[in-house]
């Protein structure tokens, strides 16, 4: 009996010895109390949110919404604040004022081919569409309103155009790597 209440009082007078929340040890072995750090919101995946994850590259946050692009599904998924989907985009049609501006007679649908990077602002959503060399700029309704594909730079004579992270400024100038 006096083994287990030795024990017990060890173990209780121990400073390695904290009931459950948040801690760190001090440089002297000393319990610290300390804020919660992050807590877990919610499990998501392509069975949970109804739409096809399967190689998720790149994501950005907007007004609420969750852009993610995927490189093997070459897709557009957006998820709410509740993390319900709100639409998974695989291909897209060309906006009326970017058939106009380039001369094409008929309505072509255009399709990504491995994404890599996105980001999203008030003007557009631009993504990193790799695989075509390109950056392709959307409007609210995912239509094309601009492809970015040909450099006037010197850089691109010697190397190709391979765009794989984006982010846009206020004046949608854009930084791609």
């Amino acid at each position: 009996m006096i083994k287990i209440l030795a024990l017990a009082s060890f173990l209780f007078s121990s400073p390695f010895w904290v009931a459950a929340g948040n801690y760190n040890y001090s440089y002297y072995g000393e319990v610290i109390h300390s804020a919660p750090g992050m807590t877990f919101a919610s499990y998501i995946d392509a069975q949970t949110l109804g739409a096809g994850i399967s190689s998720p590259e790149d994501l950005v946050v907007f007004e609420n919404q969750i852009y993610v692009v995927d490189s093997d599904l070459n897709s557009l998924v957006i998820i709410d604040n509740l993390f319900g989907l709100v639409i998974e985009k695989t291909s897209f049609t060309l906006s009326d004022e970017y058939i106009t501006a380039n001369g094409i007679t008929e309505p072509t649908e255009l399709t990504l081919d491995s994404p890599l990077g996105i980001d999203v602002t008030s003007t557009g959503i631009f993504i990193c569409d790799t695989g075509n060399n390109r950056i392709v700029k959307f409007n609210d309704n995912y239509e094309v309103v601009e492809i970015f594909s040909d450099m006037d730079d010197s850089t691109f004579d010697e190397i190709s155009f391979e765009p794989k992270k984006i982010t846009v400024d206020a004046t949608d100038r854009m930084y791609v790597v």
